[in-house]
């Protein structure tokens, strides 16, 4: 067999159905139903915009963004652009929109716009005013690489809501992205708007954020989101930035999951985070392994493997493994930080295990109120530990810390077998356990 059939946009064709949201594409769709779009090669470059080849593009996203410590954030101004965008626009529910086995690459997009990239649903409001959703949308084993400034996403005009108002909040249903790989974003890798019981798994998630502030993976205004069995790896922090994470759970978001994701090197930590004035409910992480993450100084706020900011609420953290490796220096193994001067209630931290062999590793919880730690373990010298009434103590006997997944099984004669509590409604086994 060839390689599949390649669609080279040049960056130039519009393919907005709303022109005060002008936006060019490759491959479009207006409110269409049971599409099945596969096995392609998509790009959608502007030579001109870049002053060089795509072959050229890609390569400098590797030697000067992705291979660099600190890179420095871009720039230019690149007009809107996308490989793919399926629009719906005041026509109800719109069903079935499959995309399989398809590689998206090179598309040289806004980098000062979070709705520029590689795929991107958007429902419009242009003034007839019916709720308009996608109803399953599945994104199952594509490839998403060398894209500004995100990799797959979505937006909706129907998404107006508060903690206790539902104003025009329509959600997406059935919203699945699977199998995947996304690769040296200029930006975010994969963000979820406007949704409801979304799933994002086994994913992989590779240098995102090369050329400005992004998670690698996170919900937004979204409830009942599922983010499982993924890796986040080698986010990048420019100077100045404010994400630069491998997963997010974002505000204005009820009853996220993350579980089994496996996050390791990037350069800011995990995030759970209610914005000023909003909301984020009810958070669930757990069995997750954190390695080494961390790695850069946020700006003001030093390094950290997990932070907590805002007004999120009701959020318990349990089962995971953090991990500071030996080369660390001064990361904050958990920290709160406030917004607006908001911080987080109620941060419950059952049966963790805190595996610090950095120097200088600590805990700051600053103004953060209702945190409540019991039967987590503690290993190496961090200042500030929290009083936990059910600390485990003694040789935790780890297979091999800091050497990813397999290196946190627990030998016999472990401390921490059998010392953690049960939660209620959790799965019964742990991330070394699972698929």
């Amino acid at each position: 067999m060839g390689k599949n059939p390649a669609l080279h946009g040049d960056g130039k064709t519009e393919c907005s159905m709303d022109k005060t949201f002008s936006r060019f594409c490759t491959i479009s769709l207006f409110n269409q139903q049971y599409w099945i779009i596969r096995d392609l090669e998509v790009t959608n470059f502007d030579p001109g915009e870049a002053g060089m080849t795509l072959d050229q593009w890609e390569k400098e996203n590797v030697t000067k963004y992705a291979n660099v410590i600190l890179p420095p954030e871009y720039k230019g101004k690149n007009s809107r652009k996308f490989g793919i965008f399926i629009q719906g626009n005041n026509v109800g529910q719109l069903n079935s929109i499959h995309l399989i086995k398809l590689e998206v690459h090179g598309v040289n997009g806004d980098i000062t716009q979070r709705h520029t990239g590689g795929i991107y649903f958007r429902v419009f409001n242009t003034g007839k005013d019916v709720p308009t959703f996608f109803n399953d949308i599945l994104v199952d084993s594509c490839y998403v690489h060398d894209v500004d400034r995100s990799g797959i996403t979505n937006g909706s005009d129907y998404d107006n809501r508060t903690a206790t108002v539902n104003t025009d909040w329509t959600p997406n249903l059935k919203f699945v992205i699977r199998n995947s790989i996304i690769r040296r974003t200029g930006g975010n890798g994969i963000t979820i708007r406007a949704s409801q019981d979304a799933i994002v798994e086994h994913c992989l998630f590779d240098y995102c954020g090369i050329r400005t502030t992004g998670n690698a993976l996170y919900p937004y205004n979204s409830d009942g989101t599922i983010l499982q069995y993924n890796e986040a790896r080698n986010t990048k922090a420019n100077p100045g930035d404010e994400d630069a994470g491998g997963i997010d759970s974002d505000y204005k978001c009820r009853n996220t999951i993350i579980q089994y994701n496996y996050c390791h090197d990037n350069d800011f930590g995990m995030l759970v985070t209610g914005g000023p004035g909003n909301f984020n409910e009810g958070t669930i992480v757990r069995y997750n392994i954190f390695e080494r993450d961390g790695l850069i100084e946020r700006e003001g706020h030093g390094k950290f493997a997990i932070r907590f900011a805002g007004s999120s609420t009701n959020t318990t953290f349990h089962n995971n493994i953090i991990y500071l490796g030996p080369k660390q220096i001064n990361t904050n193994i958990v920290y709160s930080k406030d917004w607006d001067s908001t911080y987080a209630d109620k941060s419950f931290f059952y049966n963790n295990i805190f595996y610090n062999e950095a120097s200088g590793g600590s805990y700051d919880f600053k103004k953060s109120t209702n945190n409540i730690f019991s039967n987590n373990a503690y290993y190496g010298n961090a200042s500030n530990e929290p009083v936990d009434s059910n600390r485990v103590t003694g040789n935790l006997r780890l297979t091999n810390p800091g050497g990813g997944p397999a290196g946190y099984r627990l030998k016999s004669g472990s401390a921490a077998i059998g010392k953690g509590t049960r939660i209620k409604g959790s799965p019964a086994k742990d991330y070394c356990e699972a698929e």
